[in-house]
């Protein structure tokens, strides 16, 4: 069997801490035939054109020293490749297109996809919460009268604040924290404005004061627990995305927050969805990320194991 991993350009990557590079290199460490395969050249056709590849590894941070691209080689499509799906977000038409693709390939019994093609088009990864009673409570829409109802529910429960976020974005772009106290007509002027911006619905939940001590991001891969650490937002910031500098650390999963990891794991493994990564804050899964998990470095680097060959070696395997 060879390895594909379907990824954007590597120019596009932040070489040093990327997930499907350090997956690449530890794939290749266990011997596996594996290439790169880079969103042009997936073509609908007789073979595909690949890249074989070498790198290293920091072995005291896991993080990647040197990452370089190698010879192209063009791989007939026999029915032996597995695609592992690492396509970056934002997921808009250019990433449906290749979800499209992918499953055309599968149909046709050329191509296995590894974490999904029909998971990701059957879930957004910040809806998906929403089906599980542990979720925030939530508004989606781009109705400025509906996101003022939810407001105006929120304050006679004596919340604070709301947090809006669009349903297309990623890495904690265009997430606004606003204070409830603005008043009605400025409220639905604001979300108004953010809708015809975007052009897309947005999420609005309540904030909680709960993420200044952090929230956690657990991997897990066919239902089995990688690792888990907890991201801290900088100084005055909410946001815990460690691309927009939150730190991270070492954590460990409550028995609550491992079992609902766990059933959210086996319910997406029913659309073929292997690698996650969970969001949460507290008790409540604020995100469940399944388009191109990352921090798998970060996550190496805190506990001190390059996890990327745990990956490897349950991507594609039942627990």
């Amino acid at each position: 069997m060879i390895d594909l991993l379907l990824m954007d350009p590597l120019e596009k990557l932040t070489v040093k801490k990327d997930s499907t590079l350090l997956l690449a290199l530890s794939l290749k460490e266990m011997g596996r035939e594996v290439f790169l395969l880079f969103e042009e050249d997936l073509i609908l056709g007789e073979s595909l054109r690949v890249y074989d590849f070498k790198g290293r590894l920091n072995e005291k941070t896991y993080y990647i020293d040197h990452f370089e691209v190698g010879r192209e080689e063009m791989i007939p499509l026999q029915g032996n490749i597995r695609i592992h799906l690492r396509l970056d977000p934002p997921f808009d038409t250019r990433y449906l297109s290749y979800l499209w693709l992918l499953r055309a390939l599968e149909d046709r019994g050329l191509v296995e996809t590894i974490s999904g093609a029909f998971g990701i088009l059957a879930h957004n990864e910040k809806l998906y919460p929403l089906h599980y009673k542990e979720s925030i409570p939530t508004f989606v829409g781009t109705s400025p009268g509906g996101f003022y109802r939810f407001c105006h529910s929120l304050m006679e429960e004596g919340r604070k604040a709301v947090v809006i976020k669009p349903l297309n974005l990623y890495q904690g772009l265009g997430v606004e924290k606003i204070s409830l106290d603005r008043g009605e007509k400025e409220l639905r002027a604001h979300f108004e404005m953010r809708i015809q911006k975007t052009v897309a619905p947005h999420m609005a939940q309540p904030f909680l004061e709960e993420i200044y001590e952090g929230e956690v991001r657990s991997i897990f891969v066919g239902s089995r627990e990688i690792g888990t650490i907890l991201k801290r937002p900088p100084s005055g910031s909410f946001l815990t995305n460690v691309a927009r500098g939150a730190s991270f650390e070492a954590a460990t999963l409550t028995d609550n927050q491992r079992q609902l990891c766990g059933r959210i794991s086996r319910d997406l493994a029913k659309d073929g969805v292997e690698w996650i990564a969970f969001d949460l804050i507290g008790p409540h899964p604020s995100e469940v990320n399944i388009t191109c998990p990352g921090l798998l470095v970060e996550t190496s680097c805190a506990l001190g194991e390059n996890l990327g060959r745990r990956v490897a070696s349950y991507l594609g395997e039942s627990p």
